[in-house]
């Protein structure tokens, strides 16, 4: 497996991943969870001979070179003779896609799922549909924006919205696909490590809290040692209005993860859903200080105008309290 450029893309800090094949790896410094893997893998069920895998691999040679109708017409040929090769229905739903044949793609998307095929190959081509959808829905809003710019041509700039609303659509299709299909694997005693932890990202995405609550304590469960663990359950208590617990979990991991600011973050709005808001600010505060990131000020501004709403005069009396580390920080005027 090809690793990309080891760096998180959210705060640019360098990633460790514990192994060289690792799939994912979640950063130390501000807890995103990144996505290893350089380009789609092809990972065949069983059935699929070596003759229909080089029909195939012959079919991604045009799909890489962009030969799009091509590479759709040898995929379809490959899966008349093998229903069941699930990398030609994937390669297919590619090629589709460019193609703007969006139905078709999800369709074939989701026989891939059918076909049971490997639960990483699905997220990795996932994304990769993802990723490349919201190219042509960027690509046909900013086309659309151009036009009326032009000549104020109303209708034409319509058009490309739709277009552009189709693509977004997809996304959203290709994303409850796969992650229904993660829920279904999560039940498998077997699943990939890994997998759980990529699981907590697409469940944070969903909203789906109760299933981040699960995939935190079956982390836990295998490697008591893994910060994941207790980061990822102090996040969905969070959620799950379990504040208590959340300052539990997260609590610990000021010392273990020092470089995280989103510790700082989830553990200050725990202690505000429990009504202590000069904890929460000094937390901040010294997060802010020891991180210097804008989303722990952020927070630290948010928490402080609700406490202020709460009682305007323990706030007041905090900030007056604190007055040489604000401006020390050259925060002092900006809340």
């Amino acid at each position: 497996m090809q690793v990309k450029k080891l760096v998180c893309p959210t705060c640019g800090a360098p990633l460790s991943p514990k192994s060289p094949n690792d799939k994912v790896v979640m950063c130390e410094y501000c807890g995103t969870v990144v996505y290893l893997q350089d380009e789609p893998k092809m990972v065949y069920v069983e059935g699929v001979s070596k003759k229909d895998r080089g029909e195939t691999e012959l079919a991604m040679i045009s799909l890489n070179a962009e030969n799009y109708e091509s590479a759709k017409i040898k995929f379809e040929a490959a899966i008349a003779n093998n229903v069941k090769n699930n990398v030609a229905w994937l390669g297919k739903a590619s090629a589709d896609l460019h193609l703007d044949n969006l139905k078709e793609s999800l369709m074939a998307f989701q026989k891939v799922i059918e076909l049971n095929s490997e639960l990483g190959m699905v997220i990795s081509w996932g994304y990769y549909l993802i990723d490349t959808a919201n190219f042509y829905s960027k690509k046909y809003e900013k086309q659309g924006k151009e036009v009326y710019g032009r000549n104020l041509d109303t209708k034409k700039r319509n058009e490309y919205m739709v277009i552009s609303k189709r693509y977004k659509d997809y996304t959203k299709d290709i994303m409850n696909t796969f992650y229904t299909y993660y829920l279904r694997k999560l039940e498998e005693p077997k699943i990939d490590e890994d997998m759980l932890q990529y699981g907590f990202h697409l469940s944070l995405i969903h909203q789906d809290y109760a299933t981040m609550y699960k995939i935190s304590k079956i982390i836990m469960g295998k490697n008591s040692q893994d910060i994941s663990g207790p980061y990822y359950r102090g996040i969905s208590s969070l959620y799950l209005g379990n504040y208590n617990e959340a300052v539990a979990m997260l609590q610990p991991l000021l010392q273990r993860t020092p470089n995280n600011y989103n510790v700082y973050i989830y553990l200050a709005y725990a202690y505000e859903r429990l009504w202590q808001y000069r904890y929460a600010c000094d937390l901040l505060v010294s997060g802010y200080s020891y991180t210097g990131n804008k989303r722990v000020l952020y927070s630290l501004k948010t928490i402080y105008k609700d406490w202020v709403k709460t009682d305007k005069r323990s706030a007041k009396m905090w900030k007056i309290e604190r007055k040489q580390d604000l401006k020390r920080l050259h925060i002092l005027y900006s809340f």
